[in-house]
């Protein structure tokens, strides 16, 4: 949140406040398991998890369960992984 306060020789006081942008539904703040850091990504990018799993190799249903840390990625994705969470634009491979 963002306050701004205009002063002026002018009696009125000019008081601004912005709100944050507001996240989608089931947007993690604070991610700290795998899980939290691949949706927050993926949704700070605008991708669905379809795409995520076409950059993985995977079924939609593996990166759900991974973001709902249902299960853990084997070594062989995990490196995929740590490609996806080191993008930087939604220009995928």
């Amino acid at each position: 949140m963002r306050i701004r306060c205009k002063f002026s020789t002018n009696p009125k006081l000019k008081l601004t406040i912005k709100r944050s942008e507001k996240h989608p539904k089931g947007y993690p703040a604070r991610p700290r398991a795998l899980g939290e850091k691949i949706r927050k990504h993926r949704m700070d990018l605008g991708l669905f998890q379809r795409d995520v799993a076409k950059f993985t190799g995977v079924a939609t249903d593996t990166v759900t369960n991974w973001e709902k840390d249902r299960i853990k990625p084997s070594v062989r994705n995990l490196v995929k992984i740590e490609q996806f969470l080191k993008m930087k634009n939604k220009r995928l491979r």
